[in-house]
């Protein structure tokens, strides 16, 4: 996992909380039936402040360091660690006050509770609503768990030992030591007097500068991979002291080799979805054209390289870790049994929240894509099947405006056959069949459902379009109406602002 980055809240423990959380309606939603996305999650002021004054209080604590280039790059380092925290809270992207932060928090409290050598730690978790997936020890307690990475893993025991793993870093300082050792490096005379000496070459300076960068780099990615090592063996302990099984320990960090794949990789059965009484499904809809024609099922056997995974060496990893633990007792997993169906829970809301990030950041097709693809594990889910309308009109939209390269992908090697089959669809789409279509879909699959204040918004969209600005106002005033306030109602009259006036013939 990447220490460069991360945090995890430690206060007293309180097992009552591990208990009660699968109460908390979040994780107690039926998602075969819809889901309501979190609205209340970003961290309090008063967190946002503790975490960048901890940041300040290393920077003072910098006199030690002698040199003073190296003193000011690590400051330098510690300032972009505090803006960037402030600056992915500003954006919404940190989830802290919520129940599936505070399942992850209370995961934590159980290490905690089981650890006594944590006693004095303290460690504040946040969730990051990114599409990475990864989690991070930022320094000075500070620890993020990925949603799309909460998304990918199968069970409560495989989040705790990347938490434990990440806890570790934290207990060792790696973050900080990373840094003061980067920028060693950097202002190293040696490394200076090589690369100057490279750049300064008649022939192949290049070459030679390459060689002299590899080198450097190499010292780097040593001291980073010696972290590793010691966060997996010193996260071990603290996992199995938590109650974990030790074996799931090892599943955890196999996974993590496969991580970075795409999650779906089956077609869509896109003529099935699309096809309608008002427009028949054209073939020629995927037909790529002559600069796609070659892209194919690229991803479905394709093999990442250990030096571009988030998370390099796992199949080492996991073998030294096996040797640990054949000489270790083996745990009772009974109480993993009774967590089961409480991270099943969990992992369907972060699938579900991961769309919700795709729609509010603008990321149309891929929220399609995402909600297609969930729709074949959750059929009857309102919430995918509005998720899907929305985007088709946001789309739709966006060419309208002509800012579909925005919102929609272009084809590309990177991408899975199915995600590249959706994408080539609606490329090839004119603006026409693009409302078309998103009419239909949302006659069938939205119209239908009553009191859902999603579908209503949803609604009001695709049905006043066309329509003059006054109508649409009119629609925004008789959705408020019935959602004063709400999520939707404010982004109905964000829209409505956006709208020029109707021109008076």
């Amino acid at each position: 996992m990447d220490h460069m980055s991360g945090f995890v809240s430690r206060r007293s423990a309180t097992l009552l909380l591990f208990f009660i959380l699968a109460a908390i309606p979040a994780l107690a939603q039926r998602y075969e039936g819809g889901y309501s996305p979190l609205r209340t999650f970003k961290p309090a002021p008063e967190t946002v402040v503790g975490v960048t004054a901890s940041y300040k209080l290393n920077i003072k604590a910098l006199d030690t360091i002698k040199e003073k280039k190296v003193r000011e790059s690590v400051a330098e380092d510690l300032k972009s660690l505090s803006t960037n925290f402030t600056r992915l809270d500003s954006m919404s992207l940190l989830m802290h006050t919520d129940s599936l932060n505070g399942y992850v928090n209370s995961i934590t409290q159980r290490i905690c509770s089981k650890n006594p050598s944590l006693a004095g730690s303290t460690f504040k978790i946040f969730t990051y609503r990114t599409i990475i997936p990864n989690a991070s020890s930022r320094g000075n307690g500070v620890l993020f768990i990925n949603l799309d990475l909460a998304a990918k893993l199968s069970s409560e025991a495989e989040l705790a030992f990347i938490i434990c793993h990440e806890m570790a870093h934290d207990v060792r300082k790696h973050v900080m030591k990373g840094i003061l050792q980067r920028s060693q490096m950097i202002h190293d005379d040696n490394f200076k007097k090589e690369l100057k000496k490279a750049t300064s070459q008649e022939f192949n300076s290049v070459k030679v500068t390459e060689t002299v960068v590899l080198k450097f780099m190499a010292r780097y990615t040593e001291h980073s991979r010696e972290n590793e090592t010691e966060a997996d063996s010193l996260g071990l302990v603290l996992y199995r002291n938590a109650g974990y099984p030790l074996a799931v320990a090892v599943k955890a960090i196999q996974k993590l080799d496969s991580i970075d794949l795409p999650s779906y990789t089956k077609p869509l059965r896109l003529k099935e979805l699309f096809n309608s009484a008002e427009l028949a499904f054209n073939d020629n809809w995927l037909k790529p054209s002559d600069e796609n024609v070659a892209l194919g099922g690229n991803l479905d056997d394709f093999k990442m390289p250990d030096s571009l995974k988030t998370h390099p060496d796992c199949k080492l990893r996991a073998a030294a870790m096996k040797r640990i633990i054949t000489r270790e007792p083996t745990a009772d997993t009974s109480s993993e049994i009774r967590c089961l169906q409480r991270y099943r829970d969990f992992r369907s809301a972060c699938l579900l929240e991961s769309v919700e990030v795709y729609l509010q950041n603008g990321l149309y097709s891929w929220a399609l894509y995402n909600s297609l693809e969930l729709m074949n594990r959750f059929p009857d889910n309102n919430y995918l099947k509005c998720a899907a309308s929305l985007s088709l009109q946001e789309i739709y939209l966006a060419q309208a405006r002509h800012d579909f390269s925005r919102v929609v992908d272009f084809p590309g090697k990177d991408y899975t056959e199915s995600y590249n089959q959706l994408l080539i669809m609606l490329h090839n789409l004119t603006l026409s069949e693009l409302k078309s279509i998103s009419s239909a879909y949302y006659k069938q699959h939205v119209s239908p459902l009553r009191s859902n204040e999603f579908a209503s918004y949803v609604g009001v969209l695709v049905n006043n379009d066309k329509k003059p600005r006054e109508d649409f106002e009119l629609a925004v005033r008789s959705f408020e109406k019935e959602y004063a306030n709400s999520y939707y109602s404010r982004s109905l009259n964000d829209k409505l602002l956006s709208l020029k006036p109707t021109k008076k013939k």
